[in-house]
């Protein structure tokens, strides 16, 4: 974000996050379309930096190659733990250990079930529908976007704002309504099974409900 735009004394709402979150999608395609473009050049990193405004970093770049930076410290980060207090409520285990949200542990499984079914019955691959692709990328979307609004909740308040929750989990909305509307196409032209559709889309709307809820529990916040 451009200097000037935080204001220690008010953060910002779910309205300012959603801008910031846009602008670094644009940020974040236009870094992608310069590293494709000179993919291979012996100056990528520093046309790229360049081309990006990063003065920083292609001052960095240039003193790293005449040895002018002072030799990196390794600082050791004492692991993150969790809120026993808010166990089963804002994190819980996977069968790893590794703690989630609830509703990200819900989500992923979801799709990774509908993945494996389409996947066995040889529905995805080359031969593989778009509709259904579709249905399943953008719900694996909505999964990862959920993750990044929910799972940081396990460690407490001081690691989360409600406007970037909430925004957050706006754009996990567009995702799965994205999946659904695939969903609809995929049940049009019968492409899997009815009753196992059906049983998908069920998660989809209780996902949306779930995440509708939480949105409204931050927004009070």
């Amino acid at each position: 974000m451009r200097e000037g735009d935080f204001d220690d004394e008010k953060p910002l709402d779910e309205f300012g996050y959603e801008k910031f979150m846009r602008e670094s999608d644009a940020r974040t395609d236009k870094y992608m379309e310069l590293l494709e473009k000179y993919e291979g050049h012996p100056d990528c990193e520093k046309i790229v930096a360049r081309e990006m405004g990063w003065e920083w970093l292609e001052e960095a770049l240039e003193a790293d190659e005449r040895g002018a930076l002072p030799p990196r410290e390794e600082i050791e980060i004492p692991p993150l733990v969790p809120n026993p207090l808010t166990e089963g409520v804002d994190w819980i285990r996977d069968e790893h250990g590794h703690i989630h949200h609830p509703l990200t542990k819900r989500a992923f499984e979801s799709a990774m079930s509908m993945w494996h079914f389409c996947d066995d019955h040889g529905l995805l691959g080359e031969n593989g529908h778009s509709d259904l692709r579709e249905m399943i990328f953008q719900f694996q979307t909505a999964g990862a976007k959920i993750a990044g609004a929910l799972d940081s909740l396990a460690y407490g308040d001081d690691l989360h704002e409600p406007g970037f929750i909430v925004a957050a989990l706006k754009r996990a909305l567009n995702y799965l309504h994205k999946s659904v509307a695939a969903a609809e196409k995929v049940a049009q032209k019968k492409l899997i099974a009815p009753e196992r559709l059906d049983f998908f889309r069920a998660d989809l709307f209780d996902i949306r409900e779930q995440i509708l809820a939480l949105m409204a529990r931050f927004r009070k916040s």
